[in-house]
Order: structure tokens, then sequence, then C-alpha cells
């Protein structure tokens, strides 16, 4: 329960990536979790996809301590993509950066990796992703 709570949380957050919210681009107005469709580049020039991932567990007596890792997945299409998708790593980590807790979801957050790479085929294409992982509490037998 907690972790898909968390999940949601980070799905929430990258939604405020918004300029009117004071962030570098509109990228949380297309942000989704684990989505399964490809970027449809004739309707969409930017997104955001979130995906939890593994966990791990350390158990202190009735309480479990488990880190969930996190990806947040953008890509984005047109003539400056790859300035866009500079933008939108900077909004993505202002963002995680903003409550570390999740609304106290979470003992604590780590970035663990990120990275921008770039494409041409009919038009230039960018995508990133930044990686984390966060720490929580729960109590045996929920996740």
């Amino acid at each position: 329960m907690k972790r898909s709570d968390i999940a949601d949380a980070v799905l929430v957050r990258m939604q405020t990536i918004q300029k009117t919210n004071g962030f570098l681009t509109d990228f949380g107005t297309n942000a989704e979790k684990d989505r399964t469709d490809m970027m449809d580049e004739e309707s969409e020039n930017f997104l955001i996809d979130i995906v939890a991932g593994a966990w791990e567990s350390e158990d202190q007596g009735h309480q479990v301590r488990r880190w969930m890792n996190i990806s947040v997945a953008f890509a984005c299409v047109g003539d400056t993509a790859i300035e866009l998708a500079q933008d939108a790593l900077q909004d993505i980590v202002k963002a995680i950066y903003t409550d570390t807790t999740w609304g106290g979801l979470a003992i604590l957050t780590e970035e663990t990796g990120g990275a921008i790479d770039k494409d041409v085929s009919d038009q230039l294409f960018a995508w990133g992703e930044v990686d984390m992982r966060i720490l929580y509490a729960t109590i045996e037998g929920e996740i």
C-alpha cells in the first residue's frame, strides 16, 4: 500500500512541473505513471513517465524499512528538443528536492542517476531519466 502511495505522490509532484508554478517547462501537463503507449509525435511534443521498480527490505522488529527504486523518464521532440530535455532534467530534480519525504510518506530520497540522450530521424528527439531510491517505513507484510 505505502509503495503505491509514494509512486502516486511522485506522479502528483511531477504534474506540478508547469511554468505557472515557477518551472522552466510544462512537462507536468503530460505526466503519467507506468505508461505503455509510445509517444505520439503528432500530438505530443513532451512527456514524463514514472516507473516504480524493485525494492529491498531491512527488517527492524515489527517495522520494516524498504528502499524503492523509481525512474522518472522524459522525452521530447522538435527543433528545441535538446534544450527542452535539459530544462526538463532541471525541473524534475527541482521537483524531487521540493520535499524528499513526499508529504511525510518517506524517510529519505536519494538521487541515483540521470542522463539525457538524443537521436535524429525525421525530427530531433531527446529523452532522459532521473533515477532515485526512496526509503520508507512500513509494517511486516505490507509493501
